[in-house]
């Protein structure tokens, strides 16, 4: 495990220039002042209003340690906010003693990745071990080091310092969702509205604090993640390979069942949607049984279920119960997404049905989703209701098929994998009731069954 205060983090990666005139809205008129030392922000007022900074209070987060005194209106010209910053001097972003209290290190600019890897005695590897359309992931060689890995991030976007503490990559730290592997550490650029940008090497234990010590104008983009390597290969590698059995009755597909099972769970209760869920992004281990889902680059952290619409009317709440973004892996996709109606994490449970039936039988599941998919987006499944999706499946394989074999030696097998694709259905009002009653019904089942259910009929 890595030391928190251990400063990996990486350099020179072009940064879209986002902080521009065209940027500022004219009608957008704010102002702020900044006094002296050890200040906490209380407040925050638009509409030409000042930011209201009272003496400091308890905590030691939230600060604006600013020694000038100086006063910025969004409305300036990007030169004008450069021209007064530079005429009161340099202004930290964040107070030196807050950082060393978080044990948030701040990067020179001049230091390039390999330097700052070299520092912790580690290299970065040359070869990518995954490739993906948000980032590429590198092992660290280090022989004083448990096995790491380093994901540089393909264009990682600003998001405001209120959104910074729901970004879905803090979601491992937020949730502590099992299975899902959890960074170390992250790399983040902050960049303010007067032009300055500072790098940090941020704790994964220590997000929401750091978070609550931006200033309130800044934009915060994760560039990179160090995380532990899971050990073990990917499910699509170890099918392939034909090394291991996936037989539902034997060990390595209760493992996986358990994991996935439990990660669903957890993750229904949060709305937190992974949204790529296939065996890719599945790292099993045989000999241990360790299971780790990792690649939350598609993820998504939405309202908790049950959080009431009058706390999002009193702003202590700000993320939505729902989303529309089509993305996913098209094999594993929920029809509800691409529908591009509302949904939310109930769509993983369809994923998870998916890649269980892969493991069942490839053949019968490559038959299924060439005919299925045409081509990347397909209604052939909307008009299906969900309780029909399995059994739609089912007749496509053949009554001789090794899936319809299977499952009829494992008649709660395919219960719960009917229940999954119930869950997943999501979108309208009723569609939701369905969803809840079969999330319901499913958490019944298995607290009353434990894992008998994958013992054969024989």
């Amino acid at each position: 495990m890595i030391d928190e205060n251990s400063s990996v983090f990486f350099n020179n990666i072009d940064k879209d220039d986002f902080f521009n005139q065209e940027n500022v809205s004219p009608n957008n008129k704010q102002s702020f002042n900044i006094q002296s030392v050890d200040t906490k922000i209380s407040s925050l007022k638009t509409n030409n209003e000042k930011r209201e900074i009272p003496d400091l209070g308890r905590k030691p987060f939230g600060l604006m340690p600013h020694k000038l005194k100086l006063t910025i209106n969004v409305q300036d010209s990007w030169a004008e906010k450069k021209a007064r910053i530079n005429s009161n001097g340099s202004i930290p972003m964040i107070d030196p003693k807050v950082l060393s209290f978080l044990g948030v290190k701040s990067i020179p600019e001049t230091m390039t990745l390999q330097e700052c890897l070299s520092a912790e005695e580690m290299v970065l590897s040359q070869k990518a071990v995954g490739i993906g359309s948000f980032g590429s992931a590198y092992e660290i060689i280090s022989q004083s080091r448990s096995p790491l890995i380093f994901k540089i991030e393909k264009a990682p976007k600003l998001v405001p310092e209120k959104k910074f503490w729901r970004h879905s990559d803090f979601s491992p730290t937020r949730l502590d969702l099992p299975y899902l592997v959890k960074p170390l550490s992250y790399l983040v650029s902050v960049e303010t509205a007067d032009g300055r940008t500072e790098r940090f090497y941020l704790p994964s234990s220590k997000t929401k604090e750091f978070g609550q010590a931006l200033p309130p104008d800044a934009q915060v983009k994760i560039e990179g993640q160090l995380m532990e390597k899971a050990p073990g290969a990917n499910l699509y590698r170890l099918a392939m390979e034909k090394t291991i059995s996936f037989f539902p009755g034997g060990p390595h597909f209760k493992n996986i069942f358990i994991a996935l099972n439990k990660f669903l769970q957890e993750s229904y209760k949060h709305n937190f949607i992974h949204r790529d869920l296939k065996p890719e992004n599945i790292i099993y281990d045989p000999e241990s049984g360790t299971v780790t889902i990792i690649d939350t680059g598609e993820s998504s952290r939405l309202r908790s279920r049950g959080k009431s619409d009058e706390q999002i009317k009193q702003g202590s709440l700000s993320n939505p119960l729902k989303s529309t973004r089509r993305q996913g892996t098209r094999n594993f996709m929920a029809p509800t997404i691409t529908k591009g109606v509302e949904y939310a994490s109930e769509v993983d449970f369809f994923s998870a049905s998916m890649l269980l039936l892969r493991l069942i039988c490839e053949e019968d599941f490559n038959s299924f989703t060439k005919e299925r998919f045409p081509s990347p987006i397909t209604d052939e499944l909307v008009d299906i209701a969900p309780q029909n999706i399995l059994n739609f499946y089912l007749e496509k394989a053949g009554p001789e098929s090794t899936t319809v074999k299977i499952l009829s030696n494992f008649p709660q097998l395919q219960t719960v994998l009917n229940l999954y694709f119930q869950i997943s259905a999501g979108g309208s009002l009723d569609a939701h009731e369905l969803s809840e009653q079969a999330f319901q019904e499913l958490k019944n089942f298995l607290d009353s069954n434990s894992l008998e259910f994958l013992n054969p009929l024989d």
